[in-house]
């Protein structure tokens, strides 16, 4: 007898991994941000965000994804707004053509615009004042008649002054830079919510702002909220 010592080895079996050792092909996961931390501290705090559990939220690293998850889902607190849904129906129906150049105005941290472009559609997005950064598309703004599609969703009820005469000319201002960037074939979609409103009008007097602008106004027939306005006074 040796002192070499034999076993059988199964070669089809396939032998174990050692701590910490990864699957053939298996992906590094990236780490999370200070950001996600944040968003992990607001879902154990008991909001209700519309995916089915913490634990599934934790498998996805990239935060900018759970917010386009949760927008086009409705969830969150970062729900589409029903400007996006009738914009969508349209995709959906084929009166609007995913290939036309579209603008989002006031369109905040670009949730919109990333959503319609992960549908394969042509989105830029523009903001205001201390609203604005490097990936909002400023230049847009100058553009005259470059958008087939342009949308304003929750911007109007916001826009406000001193007083209401000071609101509704700041609201002109709003409404002619869209029309100014509108294509003289193009749709503006825009709504006015009735909570919040930081100005004391009514739909009449921002429906009046509206046909100032636009030859064609008319409410969306499904989403009564939201203003489907054409031939843009340039």
């Amino acid at each position: 007898m040796t002192d070499q010592y034999w076993a059988y080895v199964d070669p089809k079996r396939p032998r174990a991994r050692m701590k910490g050792e990864k699957k053939p092909g298996e992906k590094k996961r990236p780490p999370r941000r200070k950001q996600d931390f944040a968003m992990v501290d607001k879902l154990k705090q008991g909001n209700k965000f519309n995916i089915e559990s913490f634990s599934d939220w934790q498998n996805k690293a990239n935060k900018s994804a759970v917010r386009r998850d949760m927008y086009k889902t409705g969830g969150g607190g970062f729900g589409k707004p029903t400007v996006h849904q009738v914009i969508d129906r349209h995709y959906e129906d084929g009166t609007l053509n995913k290939r036309d150049p579209a603008h989002d105005l006031g369109s905040g941290k670009l949730d919109a615009v990333r959503y319609h472009n992960d549908q394969g559609r042509n989105w830029t997005g523009s903001d205001m004042g201390k609203n604005v950064t490097p990936e909002h598309d400023q230049g847009a703004l100058k553009k005259k008649g470059k958008f087939k599609i342009t949308s304003a969703a929750n911007v109007l009820n916001v826009i406000h002054g001193k007083n209401d005469a000071e609101s509704i000319k700041n609201l002109h201002g709003f409404v002619k830079q869209a029309a100014h960037i509108t294509h003289p074939e193009g749709t503006f979609y825009v709504n006015h919510p009735k909570d919040p409103r930081y100005h004391g009008l009514g739909n009449k007097e921002v429906e009046g702002v509206l046909k100032s602008h636009f030859g064609g106004v008319k409410k969306d027939s499904v989403k009564k909220d939201v203003y489907i306005c054409k031939e843009p006074k340039q």
